[in-house]
């Protein structure tokens, strides 16, 4: 009976462990001319990298972005680089299969930091929207095609590392700048500025509904749900 009892605790003690996912990597840390292979491993609480006796671990809640792609992860964090003037530090690896969309999804509800995706979620729901576009890069671009869905903006490029899938609260504001061309403004931090802007080139002209569909979804309004964003628009749009 004893013997029952002392079962029973333990496994009530554990319980929470069974339920925890964990994701494990064979990976290699990117590092200017000497790259290392180790271990990544990923839970509801922290991103682990185990090589031999080093051992680096980030919270979820203390990283300032995650970006994923389709095999590699980068971390920003707010440690300090003397070296380079205070600059953040960022750690990047490559691991041996890909990223899974589940993945991203369980990793996008519980990063408090920007999260950035690459990783697009299964076509399941139909678009309210279709856009073939050009994506406009500095020196490039990539083609692909812009869904506007019920709860995010999809862009499906025919380069996979180029793909974004944003939920509507991570959008920060959205410009039409012409018939043929579509602005958004996202959280994702970029080189020389604090947000990234996606320019699209849109291959026929943007269907009339496209810009108060994108409004009321991105600002919210009184007619809309409240869960919704309520906040006035940070930039001119239209």
């Amino acid at each position: 009976m004893k013997i029952m009892v002392a079962c029973i605790v333990s496994l009530v003690l554990m319980q929470p462990l069974f339920g925890q996912q964990v994701w494990e990597f064979e990976a290699e840390w990117l590092r200017l001319g000497r790259n290392q292979k180790g271990i990544l491993k990923i839970t509801g609480t922290e991103i682990e990298y185990v090589r031999k006796e080093r051992r680096l671990s980030w919270r979820l809640d203390d990283i300032q972005q995650l970006k994923l792609e389709p095999q590699k992860i980068e971390i920003l964090t707010y440690e300090d680089q003397k070296w380079r003037f205070g600059k953040d530090r960022k750690f990047r690896f490559k691991v041996s299969e890909p990223f899974s969309a589940e993945l991203s999804e369980f990793l996008r509800s519980r990063i408090s930091g920007v999260f950035v995706s690459a990783l697009l979620p299964a076509q399941e729901e139909r678009a309210a929207f279709l856009l073939p576009v050009k994506h406009q890069k500095f020196l490039s671009g990539s083609e692909g095609v812009l869904q506007i869905l019920g709860d995010r903006i999809v862009f499906r490029s025919e380069d996979p590392e180029d793909s974004r899938s944003w939920l509507y609260r991570e959008i920060q504001s959205f410009a039409i700048t012409s018939d043929r061309e579509l602005e958004l403004v996202s959280e994702e931090k970029s080189t020389g500025g604090p947000t990234r802007t996606f320019r699209f080139q849109v291959k026929a002209l943007i269907p009339e509904g496209v810009y108060d569909y994108l409004w009321v979804r991105i600002f919210g309004s009184s007619y809309y749900p409240p869960e919704r964003k309520t906040s006035a628009p940070r930039q001119t749009v239209g």
